[in-house]
């Protein structure tokens, strides 16, 4: 969930094993955050094929070595935003190519990682000012957005649900257009209000073994 911006200019003396705790770029405010398995993995892999090539360790080096200039420390505040921004543009390049690879209709980027971050947390049902602080936000009015969003969301999924089971039309149902969003996250309920409609037996059927309820 940090930034991007952030996460370019993470240096060892920021990682303990345990926290990675930075002042923010944005904000010039202090944020301390537990590490999770999958960062722990990923800074152990990066010390590892370090230490596999001979380069050094040291506390003011970066985590991600080679992603920023070499001579980052020395630049004016000018050329520094320009190497960051120029870094972002090559992930996001990246992460593009890797969305055209993996069929991922999204318009993947770091930006929407940091917003999947928050938004997953949010639909578990975590506490908005501990998803304020491992977001580093300011306010929690900010991160009450990605709340507002959720339940934007689920506000349409009811209504897609209520269509499907609408009886009061005449006819069979051919054919409805159910977002794969709403079947990931509502799967019982998409197949229970199938299975009353007046869908052929063959659509229902199929439809549950497709989300594996049968």
């Amino acid at each position: 969930g940090i930034r991007i911006s952030d996460i370019l200019k993470l240096r060892w003396q920021n990682y303990d094993g345990h926290y990675i705790q930075i002042i923010m770029d944005k904000t010039d405010r202090q944020l301390k955050i537990p590490a999770s398995d999958l960062v722990k993995e990923i800074c152990a892999m990066r010390e590892r094929r370090y230490k596999t090539a001979g380069v050094p360790i040291t506390p003011d080096g970066f985590i991600f070595r080679g992603i920023l200039p070499y001579e980052y420390d020395s630049m004016s505040r000018e050329e520094k935003v320009c190497a960051e921004n120029c870094a972002v543009a090559r992930i996001n390049l990246a992460l593009k190519r890797v969305a055209v690879l993996a069929r991922v209709k999204k318009n993947l980027s770091t930006h929407v990682g940091r917003h999947t971050f928050a938004s997953r947390l949010v639909r578990s049902g975590q506490n908005m000012v501990v998803i304020r602080d491992l977001l580093g936000h300011a306010s929690i009015r900010t991160t009450e957005i990605y709340a507002k969003i959720m339940q934007s969301q689920m506000n349409d999924a009811i209504d897609v649900l209520n269509k499907l089971n609408n009886h009061g039309y005449k006819g069979r149902l051919n054919y409805v257009r159910i977002s794969p969003r709403i079947i990931r996250y509502y799967p019982e309920e998409v197949v229970a209000l199938i299975r009353k409609s007046h869908c052929s037996t063959w659509l229902k059927d199929n439809c549950a073994r497709l989300l594996k309820l049968k």
